[in-house]
């Protein structure tokens, strides 16, 4: 189980003290690993039992996670998607983003820190169905492209049905 660290100091502490607990209540069941996202440096501590890493980009670890914990960010959402990892997310509130509206649109389940550790076992103990991983869209994106009109504006102004 992968517990991503990121946003604010403090949530970064915060979620040092979840993969901490989750660790001494589900290790029995499962590896924790707190992967610090926010440090530009790859590094490795052991913390007691738990695994701790500092890497950026995260994404290059998820195939690794059977279960992924963290927040609603843009990126741990769809690297998690892209991955087929699943994803427990702790919603934070940003100024400009809606995580928890995104959260619900990708039928990602939601917790907060008092049932985190709940949700997780349960989670843990369900079917391993991994998330539905979207299709890439880039071969219709050139498509797309190669049928523009010569005119860029034209494109912009009249767009394409989808």
């Amino acid at each position: 189980m992968g517990v991503i660290a990121t946003g604010t100091p403090d949530e970064v502490r915060e979620l040092r003290h979840l993969a901490a607990s989750l660790q001494q209540r589900l290790g029995h069941r499962v590896h924790v690993t707190l992967v610090d996202a926010c440090r530009r440096t790859a590094r490795a501590t052991d913390s007691g039992s738990m695994q701790q890493l500092q890497h950026w980009p995260f994404v290059e670890l998820m195939p690794g996670c059977d279960l992924l914990i963290g927040a609603g960010g843009y990126n741990t959402v769809y690297e998690s998607r892209l991955s087929g990892v699943r994803l427990l997310a702790i919603p934070r509130p940003r100024l400009y983003d809606e995580q928890h509206a995104r959260l619900k649109r990708h039928g990602i389940r939601c917790t907060d820190m008092s049932r985190v550790a709940d949700d997780a076992e349960r989670m843990l103990s369900e079917s391993d169905v991994q998330p539905e991983t979207p299709a890439n869209g880039v071969h219709d994106a050139a498509a797309i492209l190669a049928n523009a009109h010569a005119d860029p504006d034209e494109l912009l102004f009249n767009p394409l049905p989808p």
